[in-house]
C-alpha cells in the first residue's frame, strides 16, 4: 500500500512538475508579444532618439495615445520577464536545492529589473499627464526642456536594465550548470552569450546622440534581441520538454 501510496505522489508530482515548465513557457512568449505590440502600435519606429527638441518627442506620445498605451505594456512587460525569472530559477531549486542562493541572486535582480520597468512607465505616463493635463503646456521653452529631461531620463533607466538583466542570466547559466534543466548550449553557453550583449550595451554611456545613444532603438535592441531570442527557445524547449521533475 505504501509503495503505490508513494508511486502515486510520485506521479502526481511528475505531472506538476511538467504543467509548471508548461506554464513558465507559455509566460517565456508574453514579453515579445507586449513589445511586437508596442511597435505595431508606434506611430513611428525607430522612436525619437535622446536629446531632441521636447516637440519631437511630444507628437511621439500623443499620437494614437502612444504614451498611454506605452506605459501599460512596459510595466507588463517588466512583470511578464519578471514572473518567468521567478518560476524558472522556481524549477531549479525544486530539482536541486543547491540552487536556493542563486534563486535569491535572481530574485533580487529581476526585481530591480522590474522597477526599472515601473519607472519607465511611470516617466512615460508622467510626460502625457504633465503635457495633456495643461492646454498651454509647451508655450513656454522650458516646458519642452522638461519633456526633453524626462525622456532622457527615461531612456537612460531602459539602458540601466542591463546590469541586474545580466546578473539574472549569469545565476541562470550557475543554475543549469549543477541541474541541467535545459540544454547546456541554451541553459549555459545561451545564458552567458546574453550576459555579455547586455554587458556590451553599457557602451553606450559614450554616446550622448543617435540610434546608439542610452535607451535608444539600436541601443535597446541589443540587450531585448538576446533576451527575446533566448527566452523564446527557452519556452519552446520547456514546453516540449517530457522528463517528469523528481519529487
Amino acid at each position: 500500500m505504501k509503495t503505490n501510496a508513494a508511486h502515486g505522489e510520485h506521479a502526481a508530482s511528475g505531472r506538476n512538475g511538467r504543467r509548471d515548465l508548461r506554464t513558465i513557457g507559455l509566460i517565456g512568449f508574453t514579453p515579445i508579444v507586449l513589445m511586437s505590440a508596442l511597435v505595431f502600435f508606434s506611430p513611428t519606429f525607430p522612436y525619437p532618439d535622446d536629446n531632441l527638441h521636447g516637440q519631437v518627442y511630444l507628437d511621439y506620445l500623443f499620437h494614437y495615445h502612444i504614451g498611454e498605451i506605452q506605459s501599460i505594456v512596459t510595466i507588463a512587460y517588466g512583470a511578464a520577464v519578471f514572473l518567468f525569472f521567478v518560476l524558472l530559477i522556481g524549477a531549479y531549486e525544486q530539482r536541486d536545492g543547491t540552487t536556493a542562493t542563486l534563486r535569491n541572486v535572481v530574485v533580487g535582480a529581476i526585481g530591480s529589473y522590474l522597477a526599472v520597468w515601473a519607472a519607465v512607465s511611470a516617466l512615460t505616463l508622467l510626460m502625457v499627464l504633465i503635457a495633456r493635463g495643461y492646454p498651454s503646456f509647451g508655450a513656454d521653452p522650458s516646458d519642452l526642456k522638461l519633456i526633453t529631461l524626462c525622456w532622457d531620463m527615461l531612456n537612460t533607466f531602459l539602458a540601466s536594465g542591463a546590469v541586474p538583466l545580466a546578473l539574472t542570466f549569469a545565476a541562470i547559466a550557475r543554475a543549469n550548470r549543477s541541474c541541467p534543466l535545459l540544454p547546456r548550449k541554451l541553459g549555459e553557453h545561451g545564458a552567458i552569450a546574453v550576459v555579455v550583449a547586455n554587458a556590451a550595451s553599457l557602451g553606450c554611456a559614450f554616446v550622448y546622440r543617435g540610434p546608439w545613444s542610452p535607451g535608444s532603438t539600436l541601443q535597446f535592441l541589443v540587450p531585448l534581441g538576446a533576451t527575446s531570442i533566448w527566452m523564446i527557445a527557452t519556452a519552446v524547449v520547456l514546453l516540449r520538454k517530457k522528463e517528469p521533475m523528481p519529487g
